[in-house]
């Protein structure tokens, strides 16, 4: 017969499981926070190779998110020690059941703060393309539209934060004040129309550039290298919608609760979303 109690056998299945997890999305992480690495190594060859002050501003921005990244990486990896220490190294007299309730405390909501500014700053790099097509003429005054959603975004991430100053072991939802409930999946609403909006202006000039000038400068159908950068921004902005409409989809309560209600879909979707968040922020950094 077991000494534990069945709480305790209850705890000690869940600790496992948990550990299974964390181990598998940290190997998925180091692997794409490496790819990350290198290609922001590679960008900042390029921009610094182009010396403007906008192409050094505009690495800025990207060695922002990799900054915030990398403190993601690292909260994670110090969560993933924490829960190990906690339950089965802990020499504290308490129970196995009570020492895993003691994990529910850990800093987890932390990671959602950096992960909504890494958001908006890739959000600033989508807003700055459309606005490198419409700096000119008449029509720049439509940049006002991305730019006050943009302005909204870091509004909003800026709440978030105060929610997760409150409430740090709060992982998914807050409860208390009523304007942090569901607050962070405003941030991936209003991030969501930011993007729709500039990869529509950016797609408009695309067409444009192709009807107007692209049949002037060749009759044949190739592709000039223009709009062939120009697609791949567009590309690029397509992408990074569709993973932030993941992530506002996903973030609804039935279906957050259809994704956790059981261990295979919970195991799939912690992994999912650690692959992502480097997806979203490679998709925002794109052709820089």
């Amino acid at each position: 017969m077991s000494s534990l109690s069945q709480d305790d056998i209850d705890a000690l299945t869940s600790i496992g499981h948990e550990t299974t997890q964390t181990i598998v999305c940290l190997v998925v992480e180091a692997i794409m926070y490496t790819f990350f690495f290198i290609l922001v190594i590679m960008a900042g060859r390029i921009q610094f190779r182009k010396g403007s002050r906008l192409s050094v501003t505009m690495f800025g921005v990207i060695l922002i998110i990799f900054l915030l990244d990398t403190a993601g990486c690292v909260l994670d990896v110090n969560n993933a020690i924490r829960e190990i220490t906690l339950t089965l190294t802990s020499t504290f007299p308490l129970s196995l059941s009570d020492r895993y309730a003691s994990t529910f405390n850990l800093p987890y909501s932390i990671s959602n703060s950096l992960f909504a500014y890494m958001i908006c700053f890739g959000d600033v790099i989508i807003v700055w393309r459309a606005y490198v097509f419409w700096c000119y003429g008449k029509g720049r005054l439509i940049m006002i539209l991305p730019i006050f959603t943009l302005i909204g975004t870091f509004g909003i991430a800026g709440v978030l934060s105060f929610c997760v100053a409150r409430d740090m072991s709060t992982s998914d939802n807050f409860v208390t004040p009523p304007f942090c409930h569901h607050i962070q999946q405003d941030v991936y609403s209003l991030s969501l129309g930011t993007t729709a909006i500039s990869t529509a202006l950016t797609c408009y000039k695309t067409w444009t550039y192709r009807r107007e000038i692209g049949e002037h400068l060749s009759r044949s159908n190739k592709k000039t290298r223009t709009e062939k950068i120009m697609l791949i921004i567009v590309e690029s902005g397509v992408l990074y919608f569709l993973l932030l409409l993941e992530f506002v989809i996903g973030d609804i309560p039935k279906v957050l609760n259809a994704k956790y209600a059981k261990y295979n879909l919970t195991f799939a979707n912690l992994v999912w979303t650690y692959i992502a968040n480097h997806l979203l922020v490679r998709a925002s950094t794109h052709r820089q």
